[in-house]
């Protein structure tokens, strides 16, 4: 049961982790386009 949870747990870390690459990923196309037209 322990174990079980903890899987649930790194799943969920996983998860923040890709969202995080992506808000990063699109912060910096953003910055990008920024930078282009200044």
């Amino acid at each position: 049961m322990k174990h079980y949870r903890k899987e649930g747990l790194r799943k969920r870390n996983a998860n923040i982790v890709a969202m995080l690459q992506l808000l990063i990923a699109l912060l910096s196309v953003l910055l990008d386009l920024l930078f282009r037209f200044v």
